[in-house]
């Protein structure tokens, strides 16, 4: 049974790269993204993929998050939105 991988910010740039790789390793993926940031550009050659699965969740959204996220053998949380670097 291949080992089900919850990676958040699923869309965003590193993400989806992320995404990428675990599916080339073997894993089943569930991508979690709310899309203020990232793009469904980035993984939509992913769309007929029998092992990604994506839902567009806000992460602070605690309930919605645990009822998709069933048998989810790690956690790579990558949602996060970018703090500049001379904040005023």
């Amino acid at each position: 049974m291949k080992k089900r991988v919850l990676v958040t910010g699923a869309a965003g740039f590193i993400g989806s790269h992320l995404v990428d790789g675990l599916l080339e390793k073997g894993y089943k993926v569930l991508g979690v993204d709310d899309l203020s940031l990232g793009d469904m550009a980035n993984i939509e050659h992913l769309k007929s993929c029998k092992d990604f699965n994506f839902e567009k969740i806000d992460v602070r959204d605690k309930n919605l998050l645990e009822k998709v996220s069933k048998d989810i053998s790690a956690i790579l949380h990558l949602a996060a939105f970018k703090i500049p670097l001379y904040a005023s």
